[in-house]
């Protein structure tokens, strides 16, 4: 379907791949100046999708389309690293994208950001909290 939408459109500099390796997608969020993460309304309610921290890690913005109560709604929002739109909002989606798009220090604002945010899930910081609850709990 995705192939169909871009020869009908004529989206030439859309480019369409087979999966990356680690290696080739890495460079490719280093490459790039906005990452879209999408989601379907109602998946998002409880979890994290496991490309965002890879994305925040690198400390490039991001474009979503997730439910605002969502787990990536609510993180986006805290962690003001991107920007959230309406599921199913294509408009808006890309209305997003093209303002952020011109606006590069608003982009490096939110890579920092999300940079920063990432943080928390370091394994050394998630140990530390899971071994200050255990003692906390064995007290």
């Amino acid at each position: 379907r995705v192939l169909a939408l871009k020869e009908t459109y004529e989206l030439d500099n859309v480019l369409i791949e087979d999966v990356l390796s680690d290696v080739e997608h890495t460079a490719l969020l280093v490459d790039s100046d906005i990452c879209l993460v999408t989601q379907r309304p109602g998946t998002g309610a409880s979890f994290l999708p496991s490309k965002l921290l890879k994305i925040l890690a690198l400390g490039r913005p991001i474009v979503t389309n997730a439910d605002s109560d969502s787990s990536l709604g609510k993180a986006v929002a805290e962690g003001k690293f991107g920007l959230v739109t309406a599921p199913e909002d294509a408009e808006a989606m890309a209305g997003a994208i093209v303002d952020l798009l011109a606006d590069e220090d608003r982009r490096r604002q939110m890579g920092e950001a999300g940079g920063l945010y990432v943080l928390q899930f370091e394994k050394e910081a998630v140990l530390a909290g899971f071994a200050a609850l255990l003692e906390e709990m064995t007290a």
